[in-house]
């Protein structure tokens, strides 16, 4: 036997290398996913994105390196489900549409500050892939899901700290007790990455059955939504409050309650014309306006004033920037020519900073204006499969 399948028979059958290998893996997969929504400096000009795009992809490289090892020492045969594919295939579309975008440099690398091109999001695929061929069986996913959900405790708790006066950092003139943004930067970054945690914790509520454990999520999830709340994100709201309906209900239904996921779900009507009323009705908009809370939610109808009609533009936008190129779309973060090119002009009469906008604040008709049809459909699809596949695996049970 020669020297070197001498040395690689040894290593394979050498489970205390296998095994540190293995732990190696967790904990930089632990690392990325604690490490990024924890991380935050004293600078909020670019909402900490650089810094905490470098840990990411510091910690993406390292794990490919990693399971490359484990790959060449120890090949596993990994059964790849259908639904797999669309996610490499959603990436192809983003790389055609890349290359054929009206400004390429810009879609490959995206704006500086956000560095949201396509570089960016083929390491979000490539965690993908990494946490697809390591993460097997349901313990795995649960301790995945643990980690998610430990993660979202610092920014969770930084938040309160703002709202309630505690914030020891000087925000250069930010007021961090009126609209919380935690370790992210950004009241909508906080809000959005919140909601992806939700979720999670809802999947370790219907899974565990320990009862300490199920108080502690409970209580988790009452503080999300608070701090959701608290950051006066009116697209959050209305996002909190489908997400927490549908949960609920599914949650109550796959525990066996139907009559209580029925109730919640009449509750839920009632909230929803509750806050239809407050929008149409202009005297109980000005009586419960009085609650800085309230307010936002008499304000989510919005579309004549105010950032309400901004919005409206902005989606006008988008959607006439799709219809001019409905297939592949024009490239990542390309959002900005098409603004410049069909430029509202009520906007003149602003501040110079609130006249621009990048993105059209709304995430399908963003990814429509950047990647079309084909790359929205992939999307969407995915998500779909995502989840029904979940079902039809038990995975919530």
């Amino acid at each position: 036997m020669k020297f070197e399948n001498f040395y690689k028979y040894k290593i394979m059958n050498n489970n205390t290398w296998k095994t540190f290998l293995e732990k190696s893996i967790f904990v930089f997969i632990a690392i990325a996913l604690f490490a990024v929504p924890a991380f935050f400096t004293t600078n909020i000009n670019n909402a900490f994105t650089i810094e905490k795009h470098t840990i990411f992809r510091i910690c993406v490289l390292v794990l490919s390196i990693l399971t490359a090892v484990k790959w060449v020492y120890w090949p596993e045969k990994n059964k790849w489900p259908k639904v797999f594919w669309l996610v490499p295939l959603f990436w192809l579309s983003a790389l055609l549409s890349t290359i054929l975008a009206s400004s390429p440099t810009l879609s490959l690398w995206g704006i500086h500050l956000r560095m949201d091109g396509w570089v960016t999001l083929s390491f979000f695929i490539l965690f993908y892939v990494l946490i697809f061929v390591n993460i097997k069986g349901k313990n795995d996913l649960r301790w995945l899901a643990r980690i998610i959900v430990l993660s979202s405790l610092i920014p969770v708790g930084y938040a309160l700290m703002q709202k309630y006066g505690y914030d020891p950092i000087s925000w250069n003139g930010v007021v961090s007790a009126e609209r919380v943004f935690g370790t992210t930067g950004n009241p909508a970054y906080l809000a959005a990455y919140l909601m992806f945690v939700i979720p999670v914790i809802f999947y370790l509520l219907a899974t565990t059955d320990s009862s300490y454990w199920r108080n502690g999520l409970i209580g988790l999830i009452v503080a999300e939504m608070v701090t959701v709340v608290f950051t006066m994100t009116r697209a959050a709201y209305l996002g909190l409050f489908l997400e927490i309906g549908l949960l609920a209900v599914g949650y109550f239904y796959i525990k066996n309650q139907p009559k209580l996921s029925w109730w919640l779900a009449s509750f839920l009507v009632a909230i929803a014309l509750f806050v239809g009323y407050i929008n149409i009705d202009q005297k109980a908009a000005a009586y419960f306006g009085k609650n800085a809370y309230l307010q936002r939610l008499t304000e989510i109808t919005q579309a004549d004033s105010g950032t309400g009609r901004d919005r409206l533009e902005m989606w006008k936008i988008a959607i006439k920037a799709v219809e001019e190129h409905p297939w592949l779309g024009t490239g990542l973060t390309s959002y900005a020519n098409a603004f410049n090119k069909y430029y509202p002009n009520y906007m003149d009469g602003r501040l110079e900073k609130d006249r621009y906008s990048n993105y059209p604040h709304n995430l399908i008709l963003d990814y429509g204006v950047s990647l079309g049809i084909v790359g929205v459909g992939i999307l969407l699809i995915t998500i779909i499969f995502i989840v029904l596949t979940a079902i039809k695996k038990n995975l919530f049970c």
